[in-house]
C-alpha cells in the first residue's frame, strides 16, 4: 500500500537523520516533509476518487430511469450529506437542484462551472472553490457522467470540505507547532486549512510545486507543494523552518519524539485509506444488489449471464437458466397492498436460495420475476432444482395469500445469453399458459427431455 510505504520511508529516514550531519540531515529533513506532502496529495485523490465512485454507483442505481422526482433525487443527496447538488441531462441542462430553485430547471448549467462542462463531456470532474447555484454560498464539487436510459446525465454533488474527512486529515497532517496543511484550488482560493492563516495563505498562491521558504511576518517558513492528480487543487503543507530543522541540530530525543508524532499521524492516515477502501467496496456491492430482497440486481444478473454462458461456450459445458414468475402477483397487491406483496417477495427471494445449490446464482429479473443460473448442469438436475424451487415458493403460502410460481426452464445451445433467456421466457410462456404453478422446460433446447412433472414447452 502506498501509504504504509511512504510512512515507512519516512521513519527510516528521519531515524538515519539525528545519526547524520547537520548538513545531511536538514537535507533529508526537507526531503520527508515533501514526501509528506505527497502522502497528504494520495489521501486527497483516494477521496474524491471515493466520492466519484459512489456518486456513478449511486447514480446509476437510482437516477436513471426516464425522469427522476425531488423526493427520489433528495433521497439519494441526503444519503450523501452533500450540501449542494444538481442533475443534468447530457446537454448540460438542469433536471434536478437541491437546495431546491425550481426557476433554475431547464438552465444550461456549464455556462458558468467548468467542471459541469467537463462531466457533460464524458469526464469525471472537480470544481474549483465555487458559489452554490442554489443560494451562492461557497462549496466544491465532484461531477461525474453516467448513463442512463434518457442517455448520458451527470450528477454534481458538493461538500464542505472542512466538515469530511479531508478536514480532519489536513488539521492533523503537520505534527509540529506552528506547522498548517492548506488545500486550494487552481485559482489559489483555500478549500480547507488545518487552521485558518490568511497571512500565509496569501503567499501561497504562486508557489510553484516543489520546497520553498518564505517570509511571514518575522518568521521564516518552509512550505511543500505538490499538485492532486487529476484536478487543479494543490496541497501546501507550511511549518516554521526552525521547528522542521530542530532535531539536526538538537538531541536525539527531540528527533524520536518527532519520530513517534509523524507515526501517529501516518498511522491515522492508513486507517482513513482503509476505510475509504471499504467504503467503496460497500457501494459496489450496492450497486449489484437488489434492496428488497438481497438478490442480485437485474444488473449483476446479466452480467453473470454474459460471464458464464462465455465460459460455457469456451469449455463445452452444459448451463441453464430458470425464469421464474409469481403467479397472480397483481392480484395480491391489489387485494392486501404492496405492503404485504412486499413480504411476500422477500419470502419468495428466501424460499429461492434456500433451495438451489452453492454454485448456482440467483437474482431478481424485476417485479415478480426472478432467475436462477445453473453452470455446468445437465437438464435433468436443472428441473429438479426448478421443481424444489416451485414447490419451496408455494411453502410461502398463508391462510389468507395463495403464493404459486411458474417455472420456464431454458437449455444453453452454444450461442449467448439472449438464447438462453428466450428459451427460459418461452417455457415460462407455456408454464403460463398451461394452468401456472408448473415447471415447463424449452422443446426447442431440451432434445425432448422426458419428465413425468414437467410440461414440454413448443
Amino acid at each position: 500500500m502506498l501509504a504504509a510505504t511512504v510512512l515507512v520511508a519516512l521513519l527510516a529516514g528521519l531515524g538515519f537523520a539525528t545519526r547524520s550531519s547537520e548538513t545531511r540531515a536538514r537535507r533529508m529533513l526537507t526531503d520527508r516533509f515533501a514526501a509528506r506532502t505527497s502522502l497528504t496529495t494520495s489521501f486527497a485523490s483516494n477521496y474524491l476518487g471515493d466520492v466519484a465512485g459512489r456518486e456513478r454507483a449511486q447514480a446509476e442505481r437510482l437516477l436513471a430511469s426516464p425522469s427522476v422526482d425531488e423526493a427520489t433525487f433528495d433521497e439519494v443527496i441526503q444519503a450523501f450529506g452533500f450540501d449542494a447538488a444538481v442533475l443534468l441531462d447530457g446537454s448540460g441542462h438542469l433536471l434536478q437542484l437541491w437546495p431546491h430553485k425550481p426557476e433554475l430547471r431547464g438552465r444550461d448549467m456549464t455556462i458558468d462551472y467548468a467542471h459541469l462542462r467537463a462531466a457533460v463531456h464524458g469526464h469525471v470532474a472537480v470544481s474549483q472553490v465555487v458559489p452554490s447555484a442554489a443560494n451562492g454560498t461557497p462549496i466544491t464539487a465532484v461531477a461525474v457522467p453516467f448513463d442512463s436510459s434518457a442517455g448520458r446525465r451527470v450528477l454534481s454533488g458538493a461538500f464542505a470540505p472542512a466538515a469530511s474527512p479531508l478536514g480532519a486529515y489536513f488539521a492533523t497532517v503537520v505534527p509540529v507547532a506552528g506547522g498548517n496543511a492548506f488545500l486550494l484550488d487552481g485559482a489559489g482560493r483555500v478549500i480547507t486549512a488545518g487552521r485558518p492563516d490568511a497571512a500565509t495563505a496569501t503567499q501561497l498562491k504562486s508557489l510553484n510545486n516543489g520546497v520553498h521558504s518564505l517570509r511571514v511576518g518575522h518568521e521564516k517558513v518552509t512550505a511543500s507543494v505538490r499538485p492532486v492528480q487529476d484536478t487543479a487543487w494543490r496541497v501546501v503543507l507550511t511549518v516554521p523552518s526552525e521547528q522542521l530543522f530542530s532535531p539536526a541540530s538538537a538531541g536525539r530525543w527531540v528527533a524520536w519524539l518527532l519520530l513517534v508524532a509523524i507515526a501517529a499521524i501516518g498511522t491515522i492516515a492508513i486507517v482513513l485509506l482503509l476505510r475509504l477502501r471499504a467504503s467503496r467496496a460497500v457501494a459496489i456491492h450496492t450497486a449489484g444488489t437488489d434492496l428488497l430482497t438481497g438478490l442480485a440486481n437485474r444488473r449483476a444478473t446479466q452480467e453473470t449471464l454474459t460471464r458464464v454462458t462465455a465460459e460455457a461456450r469456451r469449455h463445452h459445458t452444459p448451463l441453464v437458466a430458470l425464469l421464474i414468475d409469481l403467479d397472480r402477483f397483481k392480484d395480491i397487491n391489489d387485494r392486501h397492498g404492496h405492503q404485504a406483496g412486499d413480504v411476500v417477495l422477500r419470502d419468495a427471494a428466501h424460499a429461492i436460495v434456500d433451495s438451489i445449490r452453492v454454485e448456482d446464482v440467483g437474482g431478481r429479473w424485476g417485479g415478480e420475476e426472478f432467475t436462477v443460473v445453473l453452470p455446468r448442469t445437465d437438464l435433468p438436475v436443472a428441473v429438479a432444482v426448478a421443481e424444489r424451487v416451485r414447490e419451496a415458493i408455494a411453502s410461502c403460502s398463508t391462510s389468507s395469500i395463495a403464493v404459486s410460481a411458474s417455472v420456464g426452464v431454458g437449455l444453453f445451445d452454444g450461442t449467448n445469453d439472449e438464447q438462453l433467456l428466450r428459451a427460459a421466457d418461452a417455457a415460462l410462456y407455456e408454464a403460463k399458459r398451461t394452468g401456472r404453478n408448473r415447471v415447463c422446460v424449452d422443446s426447442s433446447t431440451s432434445g425432448g427431455y422426458p419428465h413425468p412433472s414437467v410440461e414440454l414447452a413448443g
